[in-house]
């Protein structure tokens, strides 16, 4: 899962942009480890101004392996969320049941987060590790072939002692996750109730709610962070000691070469320097393993039996919507819920259709189940060759985009024939404050679009974007719920006017509105 992630995202940045980036990382490191051999030559008798430079040219690398990793991280930043989102564009409408749109942004945020901090931290800071290890090898095997395996085997034993010591909890790291998905659930939930807050005035019960959920994350992210600091002040006594018995050692053989022996600290001591972060990069990279395990687990990335349903929709020659023995059910815990069962109807093309019934009776989930976004358990939809739907309900809100954009979408641009019956239309449905040709439907709203219009003025929004589709289908969710009874009247005088070379399906709880409609089926058995 997480593997398949990773390389999905190296694949979307670019191998050949890793390959480029671990390169000069290598190349800038080695410059770097270098500077041991450009101070030894500087405390010869004379002042060797060649050295000089070089040593202060190696001063300057840091800075640009900056360059390097803001590079490859920005392309990380882009890819990760690109693939996140691909996968959940993949998933079924069913699958979105088990989520808040708070849960999805947190999740997928975090998963960003992780993979921008290995590529920032984690990949230079193993890149420095392993080239200090194999250069400074190679320096000391010059001078002593012992001495130079020593340290090898030293440095790693380090580092095999260092993933030893890393005790990897992950049931706290996804307490962790979901201490964090409950503090932005917090705060969701309060911009999303605010008029109930005010109206209850319960700022002081929200500030407790969200208190309580703040400390329970600090808590967790503390105990993760205490266990890692400890395990990095062991790994530096082991660190210390076994690079003071290797500067032991070599000091003994290099006892006669003053210049030896000063570049031989030297290295030890850089080494040490290196080397000293590897501990808490290492438990670093673990706890971002789990993370964004954890992550990735619960958006069920790689897993795809949402998808697996048997299929039983039908494409025929005919114009009608045709329901064959209908049933579908959905989970609830771990027990199947049934809405509709053995359900037989027809939709009729030309002709403007009313679906009643009680609540719960399964209203809305034949239209998603017509409309496609979900499949059926048993039985036959027949559906014409061709089909085009459209799907809207009360709920549907508004993109945080231009009105043109909304109004077209996906399209960003409408034809000017499409516009002089867009500004047609708004003038019937009495939104033409909003929507004329003295508007400019290019400005986007500041703050979020769904809070600048009134509900009914956003219902009547949605209807404009229906009216001057081109769907065969259109498929209304209860959507006269926020619109007075003139504009009802008007939204289905409009409708009736376009029926005739399109299937329209409206729920409504209205008794009134059945008089517009042509045909009436009731799911109340």
């Amino acid at each position: 899962m997480m593997i398949s992630y990773l390389k999905n995202v190296m694949r979307d940045t670019g191998k050949f942009k890793y390959i480029i980036s671990v390169g000069g990382l290598c190349v800038l490191n080695i410059i770097t480890c270098l500077q041991p051999y450009f101070l030894s030559k500087l405390v010869n008798n004379t002042v060797n101004y060649k050295y000089l430079l070089f040593f202060l040219i190696s001063l300057l690398i840091p800075a640009l392996i900056n360059f390097i990793k803001n590079d490859l991280v920005q392309a990380t930043r882009k890819s990760s969320k690109k693939i996140l989102f691909l996968f959940l564009e993949s998933r079924g409408y069913e699958y979105y049941n088990d989520y808040k749109s708070s849960t999805l942004q947190s999740l997928m945020s975090e998963v960003s987060f992780v993979c921008r901090n290995l590529v920032q931290e984690i990949l230079p800071s193993m890149v420095k590790v392993v080239v200090t290890v194999l250069f400074y090898t190679s320096l000391i095997g010059e001078y002593s072939l012992k001495i130079g395996i020593l340290y090898l085997l030293v440095c790693l034993v380090y580092m095999v002692l260092s993933a030893l010591l890393t005790q990897k909890n992950r049931n706290d790291i996804k307490k962790a996750l979901d201490s964090t998905v409950e503090v932005n659930k917090s705060i969701d939930d309060f911009f999303k109730n605010l008029d109930t807050v005010f109206s209850y005035m319960s700022f002081k019960h929200e500030l407790e709610f969200f208190d309580t959920r703040l400390t329970y994350e600090k808590n967790i992210y503390y105990k993760i962070q205490k266990q890692i600091h400890l395990v990095y002040l062991l790994q530096q006594i082991i660190l210390v000691f076994l690079i003071g018995l290797i500067l032991y050692i070599g000091l003994i053989n290099f006892s006669s070469f003053k210049q030896q022996n000063l570049e031989f600290i030297l290295i030890l001591i850089y080494s040490i320097l290196n080397l000293s972060n590897f501990g808490t990069d290492f438990l670093g990279g673990v706890e971002l393993k789990d993370r964004l395990e954890a992550a990735l687990s619960k958006l069920q990335y790689g897993n795809n039996k949402d998808i697996t349903k048997q299929n039983h929709r039908v494409i025929y020659d005919g114009l009608d919507v045709v329901f064959d023995n209908i049933s579908y059910y959905y989970k609830e815990l771990d027990n199947e819920v049934q809405v509709l069962k053995d359900l037989s109807c027809r939709f009729e093309y030309g002709k403007l259709t009313a679906l009643i019934g009680d609540n719960g009776s399964g209203k809305s989930t034949v239209l998603k189940l017509v409309a496609g976004f979900l499949i059926p358990d048993k039985g036959i939809i027949y559906q014409p060759l061709k089909t085009r739907v459209l799907y809207i309900n009360q709920d549907s809100v508004l993109f945080n985009r231009s009105l043109l954009d909304n109004l077209g979408y996906p399209h960003t641009e409408l034809a000017s024939d499409q516009l002089e019956t867009l500004y047609s239309l708004a003038k019937k449905l009495e939104i033409d404050n909003i929507i004329s040709p003295h508007a400019d439907l290019n400005i986007e709203i500041t703050g979020e679009m769904t809070n600048s219009f009134s509900g009914g003025e956003k219902q009547k929004i949605l209807i404009l974007r229906a009216l001057i589709s081109d769907f065969n289908i259109i498929l209304f969710d209860e959507i006269t719920s926020g619109l007075d009874i003139k504009s009802s009247s008007t939204f289905y005088q409009l409708i009736k006017e376009t029926v005739s070379n399109k299937v329209i399906i409206c729920i409504t709880h209205r008794k009134e509105e059945l008089q517009y409609f042509d045909k009436t089926i009731s799911l109340n058995v």
